[in-house]
């Protein structure tokens, strides 16, 4: 199973949804982008007699409005599903879903997972009762919108530290979706490596991430390269990744 890592899906311009800096606009892609990897990871899937559902997962980030007006309506007409982490404190405000709105996703059989409450830049960072806060009330805030316990959860900019894990299993999150291509059972709770989706990502690369476990092994062995860089560059990291990453 692949569990590809997309954030906002728009139709004419990147500021019709979402967070709005340019850290987020490198992760917005424009729906016919979006649409053609979907269509060749469907074909892919009937060449090879298997259903989509049991080798990708689609999951997005952040809750913009996107993931009801785009990205649902976009899954829905291939027959799929999406998994949409919601940062609450934004839920209701400019460029993001209404309550309504993720009632309605949950209605129609899409997962609502958490994605904290305020979106912090690095989640480990904080102290860890501000961590149980932060999970506690947006799974909190989540679980009387949807009507249901939330127990899906991605981290802000996957920083997966033990007290951010510690934090969602007391929290009662027990899948939890991080950005770096690794996965493993952790404190009780099975953590899902995902790949990023970039706005210069394309669909022959999907189907590569898809298809081919040596792909995958390869950019798991970039993964691992590129902390080391990061271990040693330390602020010029960022630039060095935009290079080495993007697709």
């Amino acid at each position: 199973m692949v569990s590809l890592m997309y954030h906002d899906v728009y139709r004419d311009t990147p500021y019709e949804s979402g967070f709005q800096n340019e850290s987020a606009f490198q992760y917005k892609i424009a729906v016919t982008q979006f649409e053609k990897q979907i269509g060749a990871i469907v074909n892919y899937c009937k060449r090879i007699k298997r259903d989509v559902n049991d080798m990708v997962k689609f999951t997005f980030d952040d809750g913009g409005v996107s993931f009801y007006t785009v990205v649902a309506p976009t899954l829905e007409k291939y027959g799929l599903k999406g998994i949409f982490f919601v940062s609450t404190r934004y839920i209701g405000t400019s460029g993001f879903m209404t309550r309504e709105m993720i009632k309605d996703l949950a209605y129609r059989g899409h997962i609502i997972g958490s994605h904290s409450h305020t979106h912090p830049q690095n989640m480990a960072q904080l102290s860890y009762e501000e961590i149980v806060s932060e999970w506690n009330e947006s799974a909190s805030i989540l679980s009387a919108i949807i009507g249901k316990k939330i127990e899906v959860a991605s981290i802000p900019n996957g920083y997966a530290g033990k007290s951010v894990l510690t934090a969602c299993n007391k929290n009662g999150l027990k899948d939890i979706y991080t950005s770096v291509p690794a996965a493993r059972d952790i404190l009780n709770a099975e953590l899902h490596g995902r790949y990023v989706m970039y706005d210069t990502t394309n669909e022959e690369y999907v189907i590569n991430l898809v298809s081919s476990k040596l792909f995958r092994f390869i950019l798991g062995v970039q993964y691992n390269i590129l902390s080391l860089v990061k271990f040693v560059l330390r602020d010029h990291y960022d630039k060095v990744k935009s290079l080495v990453v993007r697709r």
